[in-house]
C-alpha cells in the first residue's frame, strides 16, 4: 500500500501555481504518521479518511485551523474532487463511520507534479451578467414601488366607497322609517273613513227603512195642507203613491252590506 511505511513526509515539488490547500493535502496524505487517519488507496488514485470523528479533531487543526469535516469536503468539491462510491452486489455502500474515498484525475499517488492542473471552480457570471442583473432587480424595485403607490390609491378609494355606503344604508333606513310611519297613517285615515261611511249608511237605512213603512205613507197621504185646491190635493196623493211604491222594501234588493233595497 502506498505511503503505508515510515518515514517524514514529502512535500509537492516547489510550484507557485499549486495553491496552498492543495499542498497541504498533499503532504497529509504523504506523510506516513498520519496513515491512520488518512492515506493513499491501494492503486495510488485516490485517498482514503479512514476516521471521519478523529480526522476531523485531531488533524484539521494542526493543517487548516478549524476542525470542521464538512468545511473540509467542501473545499474538495470546490477544486473538483468527488467522492468514490463503492457498489457491492448492486448496492451502494455508505458507512458513516467507515473510510470515505476522493479522486481527483490529477491527484495520484507519487505525480505531484499533476497539482498544478487542479483549479478551483469559479462561477460562470460574469460582470455584464451581474450589472444585467441589477437592472433587473432595479427595475423589481421599482415596479414594487409603482403597485405600492396603486395599492395605497385603492385603499383610499375602498374607504371612501365604504363611508358611502355605510351613508346610503342609513338614509335608505331613514326612508324605511318614514314610509312606514306613513303606511299607518293613511292606513288610519282610511279606518276612519270607512267607519264614516258605515255609521252614516246605517242611519240612511233606518231612515228608508221608516219611510217605506205603510203607516208613514198613510200619514204623508192623509195630511195635505188646507190651503192647496182639490186639484193640488190630487198631485199630492199622486206622490204620495209614488213614493210608496219606490220606497217599499224589496227582499231581492239587499246590497252586500245588509242594508234593504227599495223599488219594485
Amino acid at each position: 500500500m502506498p505511503g503505508s511505511g515510515a518515514g517524514s513526509a514529502r512535500g509537492p515539488s516547489t510550484n507557485s501555481n499549486v495553491p496552498a490547500f492543495l499542498s497541504k493535502l498533499w503532504t497529509l496524505v504523504e506523510d506516513a504518521d498520519t496513515n491512520e487517519f488518512i492515506c493513499w488507496s491501494q492503486e495510488g488514485s485516490s485517498f482514503l479518511v479512514l476516521d471521519e470523528q478523529r480526522f476531523a479533531k485531531e488533524i484539521l487543526p494542526k493543517f487548516f485551523k478549524h476542525n470542521n469535516m464538512a468545511s473540509f469536503v467542501r473545499q474538495l468539491n470546490m477544486y473538483g474532487f468527488r467522492k468514490v462510491m463503492h457498489i457491492d452486489t448492486g448496492i451502494v455502500k455508505q458507512e458513516r463511520d467507515g473510510p470515505v474515498e476522493f479522486q481527483h484525475p490529477y491527484f495520484k499517488h507519487g505525480q505531484d507534479d499533476l497539482l498544478e492542473n487542479i483549479k478551483r471552480k469559479v462561477s460562470n457570471t460574469r460582470p455584464e451578467d451581474n450589472k444585467f442583473r441589477h437592472g433587473d432587480l432595479t427595475k423589481i424595485l421599482a415596479s414594487v414601488q409603482n403597485i405600492h403607490s396603486k395599492q395605497e390609491s385603492i385603499d383610499v378609494r375602498l374607504a371612501s366607497l365604504k363611508r358611502e355606503n355605510e351613508a346610503l344604508w342609513r338614509e335608505i333606513s331613514d326612508l324605511r322609517q318614514k314610509h312606514s310611519h306613513q303606511q299607518q297613517l293613511i292606513k288610519k285615515v282610511c279606518n276612519r273613513c270607512i267607519g264614516i261611511v258605515r255609521h252614516n249608511r246605517l242611519w240612511w237605512n233606518v231612515v228608508l227603512f221608516l219611510m217605506a213603512a205603510p203607516a208613514y205613507i198613510q200619514i204623508c197621504q192623509s195630511e195635505r195642507p188646507p190651503h192647496l185646491p182639490s186639484g193640488s190635493a190630487l198631485m199630492w196623493y199622486c206622490r204620495a203613491e209614488r213614493l210608496s211604491c219606490n220606497l217599499r222594501p224589496n227582499r231581492n234588493r239587499i246590497s252586500p252590506t245588509g242594508s234593504v233595497g227599495f223599488g219594485p
